[in-house]
């Protein structure tokens, strides 16, 4: 059977990541094995067990126009439980293959193409696809849907061309759409064309999974993506935003802890490591918060010099004594300045051990800031639902407050990264940052 797993790995699987983001065994086969290029007899290429990632795709996100992908997206009503969950993903797939043609054939009564070939942001698929919203049927036409793939694929002039099913299975029923070859003659007819077609598989059961691997590549080339223990998840996705666009504005806030339990080392690093992220990334606006007792504003959000940001970060120093922090004071101050932010794409980056506040003071005089209730949390979780990305990068040899930094990320283990103290801020950790950032980020 095809393989099955949460939604909170399937966009590494789908994007074909070379980073390991704690994905199980069979997930990490799933992602390399897309990889591979078939040769004329439909079999996998590289003996050697080599994987290399096709023209456009891979890690290093290089723009290579030889590359075609048409995706078909079941927007009937039967699966709209999962919408959210599968237009999220579209985004995130749009946006990774970054320098291939994209095309969008939505799998409906009647299928129709929404997107012909050509180079689009997620932001403007989500706008076309929502409107003017076209799950009002539950009848499908896939094949229909796959004879539209076709035609466009076939005359793309492109040698790389490669297809993405994102549907709940089922066998078609829109019998007055239908004609020509059916969808399984297209499937077959692809193989022999070295056409790959990878098939997300959204079911809440798995009655229509055999139905789902005769249109795949290979039987192996369905995953099946478990919808139940997601649904709930955060409503808008955190998205991987584009680091070398000039039109997208963006912002970056850091919130940084200057206590004695996180600064009492290393803080030389955590300088370096501030400059060397914000250096990967073109046209973006810099902020940031300092965790202490009490927290404050460190710099305002805006497009800073490369010499502002220096003078900034030379100011950084290592307390230390006290061991308090105001984190929720620091988040408090990140809120407001986010709220004033005009910028379309938001990151918050934490180095933290990820302590809640035992800084008393403030509008609280007297009072433990986390005694009842850490609202960090509640501020984290507004984030995330406006599509703010959080990176927490845990800073302890004792991950005593790990819990508690699972919660501030929505329990999302790829947006953590741990290191032993600021003196591990290596250019490995400035990398894997980078990587959760940005899109296609060049390694």
């Amino acid at each position: 059977m095809g393989s099955k797993i949460c939604m909170m790995h399937i966009v590494s699987v789908l994007l074909i990541l070379s980073i390991q983001l704690n994905l199980g065994e069979a997930a990490r086969n799933h992602s390399t094995r897309w990889r591979y290029k078939r040769d004329n007899n439909g079999k996998h290429n590289g003996s050697s067990g080599r994987i290399s990632c096709p023209p456009g795709m891979g890690p290093d996100g290089a723009s290579n126009n030889d590359t075609a992908v048409i995706l078909l997206v079941d927007v009937t009503k039967a699966y709209e439980n999962v919408w959210k969950l599968q237009i999220n993903l579209l985004m995130e797939i749009v946006n990774y293959l970054q320098g291939a043609k994209i095309g969008v054939v939505t799998i409906s009564c009647p299928s129709e193409i929404i997107f012909t070939l050509g180079h689009y942001t997620g932001n403007e698929i989500r706008s076309k696809i929502l409107e003017p919203h076209p799950r009002s049927t539950t009848r499908k036409g896939t094949a229909l849907a796959f004879n539209i793939a076709a035609q466009h694929l076939y005359y793309t002039g492109t040698s790389d061309r490669r297809v993405i099913v994102l549907s709940g299975g089922e066998s078609p029923d829109c019998v007055q759409h239908r004609s020509g070859p059916s969808e399984f003659d297209i499937a077959n007819m692809w193989r022999g064309d070295d056409i790959s077609a990878l098939v997300l598989y959204f079911a809440t059961n798995q009655s229509s999974l055999e139905y789902m691997k005769k249109l795949a590549s290979d039987p192996d080339d369905v995953i099946v993506v478990d919808t139940t223990d997601s649904v709930d998840d955060s409503t808008t996705p955190s998205l991987c935003i584009d680091c070398n666009s000039n039109t997208e504005t963006k912002s970056i806030l850091f919130i940084m802890d200057e206590s004695g339990t996180v600064a009492q080392k290393g803080v030389r690093q955590a300088k370096e490591f501030v400059l060397k992220v914000l250096s990967k990334i073109t046209n973006v606006k810099a902020g940031a918060v300092v965790i202490s007792c009490p927290s404050v504003k460190g710099l305002d959000i805006k497009l800073h010099t490369a010499v502002e940001m220096r003078r900034w970060v030379k100011m950084l120093k290592a307390s230390s004594s006290s061991t308090l922090t105001a984190t929720y004071d620091a988040y408090k101050i990140a809120d407001d300045m986010l709220n004033a932010d005009d910028s379309k794409r938001k990151v918050v980056v934490v180095l933290s051990d990820g302590e809640s506040s035992n800084c008393a003071g403030g509008e609280r005089t007297g009072k433990i800031y986390r005694d009842p209730d850490p609202w960090e949390f509640g501020i984290a979780e507004k984030w995330r639902k406006n599509g703010v990305l959080i990176i927490y990068i845990e800073v302890a040899s004792v991950r005593t407050y790990t819990n508690s930094i699972k919660e501030i990320v929505g329990q999302k283990e790829n947006q953590i990264v741990r290191i032993k103290d600021l003196n591990d801020l290596t250019e490995e950790v400035v990398q894997k940052v980078i990587q959760k950032i940005c899109c296609g980020f060049k390694l």
